[in-house]
């Protein structure tokens, strides 16, 4: 686990390879090592370093080997971050690309692949490179083109990319930075080709840019997101959170945003938090003539005093020291990955929102019910439950890959994402469709064991409501009004396939802290019946819940992502056990010694 900065001199701005004042530079890298950082991710402006088609700036890469030794006597490791083109949302575009695709065109492919092999050659002798990320963001470098490449032309660049890395410096790790874009297929690197070819899976996201509704940088769903973009790029590799922080806030709530997101981040299996960014920009040249709201987000004041956010990124760091001292308990649970979301279809669902959305209220649900979770695509016997959250296009492959798993004694949980191409049918599920409605009264609302769940269709996009029918499931409830059935419950092999007939994860696109009731507890007595729930939990749900089983008994991390105290109680074995209050944004951390 490593933690770190991403780096421009704050004076230097981008420009830094053509100014090359490394004084100020080595000031930085030794502060770094000072606070205690053991990383350092940094931006090769590719115009700087070929200004001409096979033309190199020798003073570039002198100066860029200078840096990496450099930091290497502060015991720093480094990112280099090589083909730099994107940067704060603007062009530093090579003079001579005119245009091209850098993914189509040859001769930018072959430029690209003497380019990043130069780079790691002139680096291989250094023992401090983590990872070299060919680019960070770079499908926003030509978006229309990155979403029309065919999947297979952009795996062979990458396959090109990373390999020509590997020539320059055999001993490589290679990333491909990018943002929740490539988690949510918007183009076509998407997370799981990136992963078939990088050694780790970079991303980052802010609270500011997500691409569904945060009510505010200091709300608990906020606090949350990049744990959840991390446990999702879990599914595919292992995660690196490489951009890290929070803009348009008073410092007092990043360092609160820092404290409790960062730390609940590593905690869900981070390989490393890269804090966005060092230091507040003195410089006035691009991108912050246009963008003047980029200067302010340092970790460190433009002056060089640490702000508290620089604090509450060390807090992290300790966390996450005491939890690599245990293993973290086995999850009971998982919530699924199609193959059209895997794959970046997106066209192919129909799916007028992201797809993201439902993924992270599911995930927020499981963490409020304190149930431990992992995102899968495949190997689902390694969990008593599965849930498919409001699935826009089930495919055969679906089908066929959670049957097996329901047959073997797992339990399925499912609500559609649309009419048709996301129902369930009756293959999976014993139900079929009967018709579908535009009357939202019919089916607003159903109970069942003793509490009521409202349904709003139109908030979850649904224009075509669907109207099940039972052929071989049983039927659990029905909707007040239509008699319709709401909740299936179907016997397959050893295992059931439970049919919410609601979308109920699309519904809560405003639901803050304790906006999701009544529908955690629907994922309760669900999870109840399939035994996945954990014997340890928070008598509250506002706080989050991480186990950890050390050599001498088990540790839990507590984290409050709400801006109010809570007290609660800490139930271990089904026994009350310990009354904490945890303060806003605040964490504790309880041992508990084996009797």
């Amino acid at each position: 686990m490593l933690i770190g900065y991403n780096y421009h001199p704050s004076r230097q701005g981008c420009a830094y390879w053509t100014i090359r004042d490394f004084s100020e530079i080595e000031r930085d890298l030794a502060q770094m090592a000072k606070e205690g950082c053991d990383l350092v991710r940094f931006f090769l402006f590719w115009r700087d370093f070929e200004p001409e088609p096979g033309q190199y700036n020798q003073q570039a890469f002198e100066l860029l080997h200078r840096f990496v030794q450099t930091a290497a006597s502060y015991q720093l490791h480094c990112i280099p971050s090589l083909m730099t083109i994107w940067m704060n949302g603007q062009l530093f575009d090579l003079d001579w690309r005119n245009g091209r695709c850098l993914w189509s065109d040859p001769e930018m492919t072959e430029r690209a692949e003497r380019y990043l092999q130069k780079v790691a050659a002139t680096l291989a002798a250094c023992n401090n490179v983590f990872a070299y990320d060919i680019g960070d963001e770079l499908p926003y470098v030509d978006l229309p083109s990155a979403v029309k490449l065919e999947r297979s032309a952009a795996a062979r660049w990458l396959e090109r990319m990373v390999a020509a890395i590997k020539r320059g410096d055999p001993a490589a790790r290679v990333i491909m930075a990018n943002d929740h874009s490539a988690l949510n297929g918007e183009h076509v690197f998407t997370a799981e080709l990136i992963a078939g070819q990088c050694d780790l899976l970079a991303i980052h996201g802010f609270p500011l840019w997500a691409p569904f509704a945060l009510s505010a940088n200091s709300s608990y769903r906020a606090s949350l997101y990049v744990p959840f973009l991390t446990k999702l790029a879990a599914a595919y590799s292992r995660p690196l959170i490489d951009e890290y922080g929070l803009y348009g806030a008073s410092e007092a709530i990043r360092a609160d945003y820092v404290r409790t997101s960062g730390t609940s981040a590593l905690l869900h299996g981070a390989e490393g938090l890269v804090a966005w960014c060092w230091q507040d920009f003195v410089t006035r040249d691009k991108p912050y003539v246009w963008r003047p709201g980029e200067k302010d987000v340092g970790f460190y004041a433009a002056d060089g005093t640490a702000k508290p956010s620089a604090a509450a990124l060390q807090e992290c760091r300790k966390t996450a020291r005491l939890a690599a001292e245990g293993i973290p308990v086995p999850p009971a649970a998982a919530i699924y990955l199609p193959q059209w979301f895997r794959t970046g279809r997106l066209s192919a669902s129909g799916a007028g929102k992201s797809y993201l959305e439902p993924l992270f209220h599911a995930f927020l649900l499981l963490t409020r019910l304190h149930v431990p979770m992992s995102f899968v695509t495949d190997q689902l016997d390694r969990y008593k439950a599965v849930i498919v959250p409001c699935l826009q296009q089930i495919t055969q492959s679906d089908i066929d890959r959670l049957s097996a798993f329901v047959e073997n004694g797992g339990t399925l949980i499912y609500t559609p994402g649309s009419y048709l191409y996301g129902f369930g049918g009756e293959e999976l599920f014993g139900i079929r469709l009967r018709d579908f409605t535009r009357d939202i009264s019919q089916q607003e609302q159903f109970s069942w064991r003793g509490r009521s769940y409202p349904i709003d269709w139109r908030q979850a996009g649904f224009d075509q409501i669907p109207i099940i029918q039972t052929g071989s499931a049983e039927m659990l409830s029905r909707y007040r009004h239509s008699l319709h059935p709401a909740l299936t419950k179907y016997h397959l092999g050893k295992g059931n396939a439970y049919y919410v007939n609601a979308p109920i994860e699309m519904m809560l696109d405003d639901a803050e802290s304790g906006g999701d009731e009544p529908y955690r507890y629907l994922y309760l007595e669900l999870l109840k019946d399939a035994k996945a729930l954990p014997s340890v939990f928070f008598t509250s749900p506002d706080v989050e819940l991480h186990r950890f089983r050390t050599g001498d008994g088990e540790r839990y991390f507590l984290i409050n992502h709400t801006d109010r105290d809570v007290t609660g109680t800490l139930v271990t074995a089904g026994k009350e056990d310990q009354v904490v209050t945890i303060a806003k944004k605040g964490l504790i951390c309880v041992n508990k010694r084996r009797v």
